[in-house]
């Protein structure tokens, strides 16, 4: 038999220590100066982002700030009050104001009674006939000329392919103009149209100016009809809407009359459509020393 004793038991783990004062405050200062570090520098970083994208935005601008020079695109103030009413009946015939004239007086579009619907028609706007002022005689410009090259990569142009001339209209001209009538060559023309109450990329339309064999010039009138611009045009101050599906003649000795729409535009950069046909014609404004066209 073994006699040997048998070895007693482990004595029972020690309870922990508590933390002691010193070393929990130890702790929470290191915890409360990494949270104001993380909190000090997210701050700083906001702050140097903002400035960084201020400098970006500020080097954009004044790139894109750069005068370009486009010509001939100012409106014609004017501060003749509309009548009222500005669309009325008298001697057998309806007129509605267009705009106010030193030698004249008050000056009217005429048609028949009932061609406009009054709650079809905008109040007038846009200081009345031609005070936007159409491009007529388009300055044109190619690569290699002065404004070619200001033209901010940013900018939007709305690009015309017209069997295989192609012409560059962009978008701050036809917002300003709202009309050209553009001769592309000796035998082509269009009226490009840019309707000031939709959006961009459904409104600039282009549509055929050839009427009964002749080319017609458009202006415009001041007034929106049906959400569309309402234009003039030059021979008989017919009014046509510039529709989705067509020029139309709403009133006037040509009511009736429709010109086809010959393409719908949509705005691309100038950095792209630029390096994509270096041979376009580029409109860059209207030589306003000529007269308005009388037809």
């Amino acid at each position: 038999m073994n006699d040997t004793p048998l070895a007693p038991d482990d004595p029972p783990a020690s309870p922990p220590k508590k933390p002691s004062f010193f070393s929990l405050l130890h702790r929470a200062i290191v915890g409360t100066t990494l949270i104001v570090l993380i909190v000090v520098i997210g701050y700083l970083g906001s702050i140097f982002y903002r400035e960084f994208r201020t400098l970006r935005e500020a080097q954009a601008g004044e790139s894109k700030s750069t005068p370009i020079g486009y010509e001939g695109l100012s409106p014609k103030f004017s501060y003749a009050q509309a009548p009222d009413p500005w669309l009325q009946e008298k001697d057998g015939e309806a007129r509605l104001w267009c705009g106010w004239d030193p030698r004249l007086g008050q000056t009217w579009f005429r048609f028949n009674p009932g061609d406009l619907s009054e709650l079809k028609l905008s109040r007038p706007i846009y200081w009345g006939k031609d005070g936007v002022r159409a491009i007529d005689y388009p300055v044109v410009e190619r690569e290699g000329d002065p404004r070619w090259s200001k033209v901010h990569p940013d900018d939007e142009i709305a690009v015309l392919d017209l069997n295989g001339i192609v012409s560059y209209y962009p978008l701050i001209v036809l917002e300003r103009v709202l009309i050209v009538n553009d001769r592309i060559d000796r035998d082509r023309s269009v009226v490009v149209v840019r309707s000031p109450r939709e959006e961009a990329e459904r409104t600039i339309r282009v549509y055929d100016p050839v009427v009964d064999g002749s080319r017609v010039t458009f202006g415009t009138t001041g007034y929106i009809y049906e959400h569309y611009l309402l234009l003039y045009d030059r021979q008989t101050e017919s009014l046509w809407k510039a529709g989705d599906d067509g020029l139309e003649a709403v009133a006037g000795s040509r009511k009736g009359v429709k010109q086809k729409l010959t393409a719908r535009l949509e705005p691309i950069s100038w950095s792209r459509c630029s390096a994509e046909r270096r041979d376009a014609r580029l409109i860059v404004g209207d030589k306003r020393t000529s007269p308005i066209p009388k037809e």
